[in-house]
């Protein structure tokens, strides 16, 4: 049996993301009033991994996910570099790579060329609106 590593895109092999999404956010909607002191000084607090927590949605058609919604979103993102070193060598090491993400609206495509074309060694791509059940 081999050994298999199941990694997210998303905050993982891809970080910026993380960082447009709150720009994104910031200058769209208004930070809940307990988030306020974010608004000048993020950068100095950990942030939870579903940013949309920050942020007051007073309509409810709005959720800040649009922003994962674009068809091309990961077409020109560049993965960070040390996830790009150490999956190859985990690759090169018997390790069988698998990505595990969660995809909305239109950009699986994306996604998927994505890891194509930066993890072309990759086993498996895993794209789902559950990811929160793949063990």
């Amino acid at each position: 049996m081999s050994r298999i590593l199941a990694i997210d895109i998303d905050g993982c092999a891809l970080t910026v993301i993380s960082e447009d999404w709150f720009h994104y956010l910031k200058a769209k909607y208004k930070f809940k009033p307990e988030f306020m002191y974010l608004k000048t000084d993020w950068r100095h607090h950990k942030l939870p991994y579903n940013l949309t927590e920050l942020f007051d949605f007073s309509d409810e058609n709005q959720d800040g996910f649009e922003f994962f919604r674009n068809a091309f979103l990961y077409d020109n993102y560049e993965p960070r570099v040390d996830a790009q070193l150490y999956l190859k060598f985990l690759s090169d090491a018997g390790w069988d790579v698998i990505f595990v993400s969660k995809v909305m609206g239109a950009h699986a495509a994306s996604k998927t060329n994505f890891i194509e074309r930066w993890f072309p060694y990759a086993k498996a791509c895993i794209l789902t609106s559950e990811k929160q059940f793949v063990k």
